[in-house]
């Protein structure tokens, strides 16, 4: 290359100008129609030019800044940009939801701006706070204080705010202790209502003291004291993945613990160790209102359990479902919940999966449930259940008519196990399965346990939904299914992928549910590769079940009264007209030939 195409090039270079940003202020500004707006920008220009934007929007209901990022990588949102956050949460008054996701602010009038904004908000039902990093200094002379605790202060000043998500944010415990406690003075400021699971558009009622009923829009800023206590408070607090400590549990239970409108506490993946039980055990005594407890990936081991159990479970009268999964207790902990349980009236779901439950500890929630008459859901995958505990297990449901729901999948409980299911399964005249859903995956049950399963359920027909994927059955099992689904009578759902079976299993799996009249949804894909015959085996099984939704026993039924089949027929017609008339064309054309005269 000469040296004059060099010049030339660099002449070319030279010239080239950077085009500005797209005009999203204009843009945002004069749009009347936008509801929902997910905008994702590293660049704090673009950012900026949005939030002036919709600072003149009217219609933008719904914002969701920023992306969660999997390697915890947040972007950094300078002054400039945080102060056109600021001003669009103060003249905004459209948007009801907000969401930052993956922001840290290292600038601290930054974050004053976005607190600021935040307080001065009158619109906001909705905020979510997710990957938020909040680490500026705290000597800088521009803030007053820990700035996390400006911003949680902001957060709990908000008046209107109903749902408050906080997930993978840092949140020092002082810090947040802090505004929880100093938010407790506050009596001019309503309760503030955490992840209030109701849409946007609903009134929540309040009856004041007068006795009238008012809605939460109706009640303004100036109302008097007693009408803003009369408010719902602090309904659903969501703390998921913010390393919070006991200390910081005790401060949550101290800040609110004459609030007694929680409805449901989510404090997943914090780490909570059995310091922390105490104060939750005194939650579980003080909200009169809550429903839902969720302490799932912690590490509460078994006096932590010892504590929930008898110093709140014990007490509480309200609670409906408790999740303990993924935490660190064994079979002597769970054998204290379970006596705590003997007696409870009001909790119908336990969720104790991915802890070591072993057959002591299986034995023992036998012995209660053969007592409890509340429960209805338990959840027990992978728990380390053999044999043995399965059999203490299920023994007592013959005495329960309560429990709907079992799910023991992850569990290998090998042939004592099968066999103690199967004769709970078997129906006589004196013996009813009180279970609508068994869940069974990856138990290893094998072709012989598959089939043992299946003849049992030619006798039930209270069951209406089994669960048995990953199990490494073959073609034995699957041929076993497939000549007993005729004669099942109450199961409506059958999951069986990814077994071991072939094509040639497959069929007589087919085969089989052409003659059965009620199941009407079958999972049976396996992970090995299709072909044309597989694919039409998948087509004609979708055809079976679609007949059975739409109602193929009565299409089958020979003493259907004639004055029923035009109803019947207009049906099958709406629903799934083509698998309808081709299964009368074929096998009921006495029903066409009534029907066109």
């Amino acid at each position: 290359m000469n040296e004059a195409n060099v010049n030339d090039n660099e002449a070319e270079i030279s010239t080239v100008t950077i085009q500005p940003p797209p005009p999203f202020e204009l843009v945002f500004s004069r749009n009347t129609s936008l509801v929902d707006v997910r905008i994702s920008s590293p660049s704090s220009v673009i950012l900026a030019s949005v939030f002036r934007g919709l600072a003149l929007n009217s219609s933008v209901r719904i914002l969701q800044v920023g992306e969660m990022s999997a390697m915890g990588i947040t972007t950094s949102m300078n002054a400039d940009c945080a102060t056109q956050l600021q001003r669009m949460l103060e003249r905004n008054r459209s948007i009801h939801r907000l969401a930052l996701q993956g922001f840290h602010w290292d600038e601290a009038h930054a974050l004053k701006s976005v607190a600021n904004g935040l307080r001065r908000n009158k619109s906001l039902r909705v905020l979510e706070l997710l990957q938020i990093m909040t680490t500026t200094a705290q000597n800088q002379g521009d803030c007053d204080g820990d700035n996390s605790t400006n911003l949680m202060m902001s957060i709990i000043t908000m008046k209107n705010l109903k749902r408050l998500s906080i997930i993978g944010c840092e949140l020092p415990d002082m810090s947040f202790n802090v505004a929880i406690e100093d938010a407790a003075s506050f009596k001019n400021v309503s309760g503030l209502n955490m992840e209030v699971d109701i849409p946007l558009i609903t009134s929540i009622p309040c009856v004041s003291k007068r006795g009238t009923d008012k809605k939460m829009e109706d009640i303004q800023p100036g109302d008097s004291e007693s009408d803003a206590q009369d408010h719902p408070r602090l309904e659903e607090l969501r703390l998921v993945e913010c390393a919070l400590s006991g200390p910081a549990i005790q401060s949550l239970q101290r800040g609110w613990e004459h609030h007694s409108f929680l409805r449901i506490l989510d404090l997943r993946s914090n780490s909570l160790e059995d310091d922390s039980c105490h104060a939750i055990a005194e939650v579980l005594n003080t909200a009169k209102s809550l429903t839902k407890v969720i302490l799932e990936d912690n590490i509460i081991g078994d006096d932590g359990l010892t504590i929930l159990s008898r110093n709140g479970l014990n007490r509480n009268t309200t609670l409906k479902t408790m999740c303990l999964k993924e935490n660190n207790f064994g079979p002597s902990g769970v054998q204290v919940l379970a006596d705590a349980l003997q007696y409870n009236q009001c909790l119908d779901k336990l969720d104790l999966s991915y802890n070591y439950v072993a057959d002591e500890g299986a034995t023992a929630l036998g012995t209660m449930l053969s007592r409890n008459r509340a429960l209805r859901e338990l959840v027990l995958e992978s728990t380390s259940i053999g044999g043995l505990g399965v059999s203490g297990l299920v023994s007592s449901l013959k005495l329960n008519n309560s429990l709907y729901k079992l799910n023991i999948s992850g569990n290998l409980f090998g042939e004592t196990g099968v066999q103690a299911l199967s004769a709970l399964l078997t129906e006589g005249e004196d013996n009813a399965c009180p279970l609508k859903s068994l869940r069974l995956s990856s138990c290893q049950l094998g072709d012989l346990g598959v089939a043992a399963i299946a003849t049992a359920l030619v006798s039930n027909t209270s069951l209406e939904e089994i669960v048995m994927p990953f199990n490494r059955f073959g073609d034995v099992g699957a041929d076993a299914i497939g000549q007993l689904i005729p004669k099942w009578k109450g199961l409506e759902s059958l999951q069986i992928q990814f077994n071991l079976f072939s094509e040639i299993g497959f069929e007589k799996i087919v085969k089989g549910l052409s003659m059965n009249y009620y199941l009407k949804s079958m999972y049976l894909l396996n992970a090995g590769p299709s072909n044309r015959k597989i694919d039409h085996l998948f087509q004609e099984m979708q055809h079976w079940i679609r007949l059975n939704r739409g109602g193929r026993q009565v299409l089958n039924e020979p003493t259907m009264s004639p004055a029923l089949w035009p109803l019947v027929l207009a049906k099958a017609d709406r629903a799934y007209s083509l698998d309808a008339l081709h299964f009368l064309l074929t096998q009921r054309p006495d029903v066409v030939c009534s029907r066109a005269s």
